[in-house]
């Protein structure tokens, strides 16, 4: 017979499926996600209720599932019975065919389906619950459907009230549960069918009932009953394993004894093996003990209250068998020197390899295969398989024999300085040879020394023999050594009892092999390198006798009774000098320069560009010839009696001069009206000149620039007749000159002073005048007099040799003339006067009138205005005091003014 196993559940409808054929599971692929496991309904076409639930409490029944989850089914709104049949693969009316009584009436549907392929006659088993949340006499219900190929079979499973119900209904009155039940298909001819659950309402909408489906039967706990989960199974061995539970709900009266339950049989219950582990809610741990190697046990966990003994959901598990004995044990090493490691192999491993010493299970060595041991001394290990928590009844075993290793006791050298006594400085030895780290407080027995350096007392080598150790794991060998008792002597002392000043180092040395070298030079001895080695390299800074010393520490730790000294006589540096000509223009000439003789390794030196040496190289006079004008040098270098050489050449330097060119025009001032300052005079500079020399002419000053192609010069007095030139000149000769510039100055003409006589402007200047009004010069106007035909303003301007004066005092002229009735007289006196004369004038018209004394540069310095006099009137004027000079008096009536002329002396 051919069987798929399907578990349901009605209000949540969950389930799975398996499958098998002549006792053979079959493939899950028939059924998609049959135990639901996957978390979700992938696999199935549900309506908008169907769900996955992991558990629930509904009307205080809690319903768990066999597995993680569990499918549910719940009507859908709206859902309605025509829509049911097509989700469920039946021909429409095929429900009312089925039960006109109960579908007449059922208002909403919730479906859960899958198409799957069956073979002919193949069987299913359905796991479901159903828990109705509706009162009689509605008739709610769930139901499982299977149509295919010319097949259609409905199951009516459960229903609130049944009223319309099938004999095979299941009826669970108002608010009941059916609890866990199966329901077997058996398909027709083979092809694909549609495996089909629902969950229905009738006469409301209201309550829905809930299908539940899954692979096995869960836990259903009724209301007022304790609530446990069974904790999964481990630490499986042969006889003993770990599981337990929580009891998440003590229902409606305390769970009194809690544990688990088990059975070589499923459904195991209180009646069978079990645990007791304490009471209450909460979580517990329960130990399975007394198990049977090899032998699958079911288990689930149980909670007892008042009401009744409620159960987990059942699991299973198997427990272990004993592994077969290693049959034996091979080695790598065997027998094993001391401190070595050796690789234990057991023969027949099953399972892990658990190693001891000292018997089978004594103790623990290790675990795996292989492993490494270092025995300290001959050991036997045992080997023992451990498989599923069981070890195996026996051990395999192999001795490891520890055989001795070398050990080498080497005596330490020693030193010491002769002092007359024997060696208490302590005898020592070095070992070579311990393992794993070992010293020698391993060893037994006392370490002895004896042999000649014991009463050593003089100077020499003597003998360390080291002895009186003993050890079961090493083979002892000794190593003798000696004792030195060193002799006290001065060191040694090598190097040059002559050197140089500033020379090359000296090299000098002493004992090698020693330590705490200190040298100490005299003052002027600086030591290059070696201070504090054996050998050291010395520079001699001043001349004369030193003293170079040394002393050091020898390997048996002696100072030296006194330091080894040598005595260094430094001659002094020559310093050559040059004698010849260094400062020529004679390019081309030969020229000779000597120094010191009688050295030796005479080196002379010029640049190679600027001359060449012609003879005399390597004696103490050479002939050179220079060829290019600048600044260059000749050295020379040598060897004195003494064998020593200046640290550097001696250089001379040569200036090498060409002949100046010539000095071309000189440019600026060549004529003008003095004096004038500050004039620059310039020419071109000329190559190879070291310095201008000017010349001026007579009367002139050069302020600045002398020496340089420009200068600057002053004029102080004029005229000034003559030529300015310069010509360029170096140490070597002077240039051609430059032409003569012809300077010309000429002095500015005294200012005139102007007087009006009469009628007519009188000019102080006989020559050279210009007379001017407010319009400009007048033309023609160029004589020592003009006589106005116009009233105005009338100055004058006198000219030399192109030079022009300041111009006069200004006179106002009146055109008409003085009124004899107005005026009848006009007289100073005396004149000339030293300042104080008397003016004295005569008028009828008794006009107003106004009298002014201008000097010769037209300044008022004396007036008596408003007067207006009738008759003679007669004026005291003091002005001594005064400069001494011509002065004019100006006596003005109406529009006529007359003049005189006084002189202050």
């Amino acid at each position: 017979m051919k069987s798929i196993i399907l578990k349901i559940r009605p209000f949540l409808l969950s389930f799975f499926l398996f499958g098998f054929v002549g006792g053979m599971q079959l493939s899950q692929a028939q059924i998609t996600n049959g135990n639901f496991e996957a978390g979700n309904l992938s696999g199935w076409t549900g309506s908008s209720v169907a769900t996955v639930s992991a558990g629930m409490t509904v009307l205080g029944w809690t319903v768990n599932p066999a597995g993680g989850y569990m499918a549910s089914i719940q009507p859908t709104p709206g859902l309605l019975k025509a829509t049911a049949e097509t989700n469920l693969g039946l021909a429409s009316g095929a429900l009312v065919a089925f039960n006109s009584g109960l579908f007449n009436t059922a208002t909403n549907f919730g479906t859960l389906s899958q198409s799957i392929t069956l073979t002919s006659d193949q069987t299913f088993t359905i796991y479901w619950n159903y828990i109705s949340q509706d009162y009689s006499p509605y008739n709610d219900g769930v139901i499982a459907t299977l149509t295919g190929p010319s097949f259609s079979v409905i199951r009516l499973m459960a229903v609130t009230a049944n009223a319309h119900g099938n004999a095979e209904a299941i009826l669970t009155g108002s608010y009941g549960s059916t609890g866990w039940h199966s329901l077997t298909f058996t398909a027709g001819a083979a092809g694909t069918y549609t495996l089909g659950f629902a969950s229905f309402n009738t006469g409301d909408q209201g309550v829905n009932p809930i299908l539940l489906i899954d692979d096995g039967p869960g836990s259903t706990i009724l209301p007022g009953q304790p609530v446990v989960t069974t904790t999964a199974v481990s630490s499986i061995g042969n006889a003993t394993a770990v599981s337990g539970g929580n009891v998440t709900s003590i229902g409606t009266s305390a769970v009194t004894a809690r544990g688990v339950c088990w059975n070589t049989a499923t459904g195991p219950t209180t009646a069978n093996s079990k645990t007791v582990d304490g009471a209450g809610a909460g979580a517990f741990v329960s130990n399975l003990t007394g198990l049977a190697a090899g032998t699958t046990y079911y288990i689930r966990a149980y909670a007892t209250n008042s009401s009744a003994t409620t159960y987990g959901t059942e699991l299973s598990f198997t427990t272990t068998t004993a592994p077969t004995d290693p049959t034996s044990i091979t080695a790598t090493v065997n027998p094993l020197p001391y401190g070595s490691s050796t690789q234990l192999t057991a023969v027949g491993q099953v399972g892990t390899v658990y190693w001891y010493s000292g018997s089978c299970g004594g103790t623990p060595v290790g675990t795996g295969n292989p492993i490494t041991v270092s025995p300290g001394t001959t050991t036997t290990y045992y080997a023992r398989n451990f498989n599923s928590g069981v070890f195996s009844t026996g051990c395999a075993s192999i001795i490891i024999t520890v055989t001795p290793v070398p050990l080498t006791v080497s005596a330490d050298m020693k030193s010491k300085c002769f002092d007359g006594g024997i060696f208490t400085g302590g005898y020592t030895v070095t070992y070579s040879g311990f393992v794993n780290g070992e010293t020698p407080s391993v060893l037994k027995g006392a370490l002895s020394f004896n042999g000649t350096a014991k009463t050593a007392t003089a100077a020499g080598v003597y003998t360390i023999e080291p002895s009186g150790l003993a050890s079961a794991n090493y083979t002892i060998t000794y190593l003798g050594n000696t004792l030195t008792i060193y002799p006290l002597s001065v060191p040694n002392l090598t190097g040059p009892d002559q050197a140089c000043q500033l020379g090359s180092p000296g090299i000098y040395r002493t004992d090698p092999g020693m330590t705490n070298y200190q040298w100490t030079a005299s003052t002027g001895g600086v030591f290059v390198t070696g201070n504090s080695m054996s050998e050291v390299k010395v520079v001699w800074l001043t001349p004369g006798v030193h003293l170079l010393s040394v002393t050091y520490t020898t390997p048996a730790g002696c100072v030296p009774p006194a330091a080894g000294t040598k005595s260094v006589t430094v001659n002094a540096q020559p310093q050559p000098t040059i004698d010849g000509n260094n400062s020529t223009c004679l390019l081309g000439v030969k020229h000779i320069y000597t120094t010191e003789a009688g050295m030796s390794n005479y080196v002379w030196a010029v640049p190679g560009s600027a001359g060449t040496i012609l003879s005399g190289q390597g004696t103490s006079e050479v002939e050179v010839m220079w060829f290019l004008e600048g600044d260059y040098w000749i050295s020379v270098s040598y060897t004195n009696p003494s064998g020593c050489s200046p640290v550097s050449a001696t250089m001379a330097g040569i200036l090498l001069k060409p002949i100046p060119g010539n000095a071309g025009p000189v440019t600026g001032l060549t004529t003008s009206c003095g004096p004038v300052y500050q004039v620059v005079y310039r020419v071109d500079r000329v190559p190879g000149a070291d310095t201008y020399v000017w010349s001026v002419p007579e009367g002139a000053v050069i302020t600045s620039g002398r020496g340089s192609w420009s200068i600057m010069v002053d004029y102080p007095t004029v005229p000034v007749s003559g030529s300015v030139s310069v010509y360029p000149m170096n140490l070597c000769a002077r240039g051609e000159s430059s032409p003569p510039l012809e300077i010309r100055l000429f002095p500015v003409p005294e200012t005139p002073v102007i007087s009006l006589e009469g009628r007519t402007l009188i000019s102080s200047s006989e020559t050279g005048n210009q007379w001017y009004r407010a319009e400009g010069a007048i033309s023609g106007a160029t004589g020592q007099t003009y006589s106005p035909v116009e009233s105005g303003e009338y100055w004058v301007q006198v000219s030399s040799e192109n030079c022009t004066s300041q111009p006069s005092n200004t006179q106002h002229y009146i055109g008409l003339g003085i009124n004899n009735q107005a005026l009848s007289r006009f007289e100073i006196y005396p004149v000339p006067s030293d300042g104080q004369f008397t003016i004295s004038f005569a008028t009828e018209s008794g006009q107003r009138s106004r009298l002014q004394i201008i000097n010769s540069m037209g300044t008022t310095i004396y007036e008596w205005d408003g007067i207006s006099i009738k008759g003679e009137t007669t004026k005291d004027v003091d002005l001594r005091g005064i400069a001494k000079g011509l002065y004019f008096v100006f006596l003005s009536t109406g529009e006529q003014r007359e003049v005189r002329k006084i002189m202050i002396l």
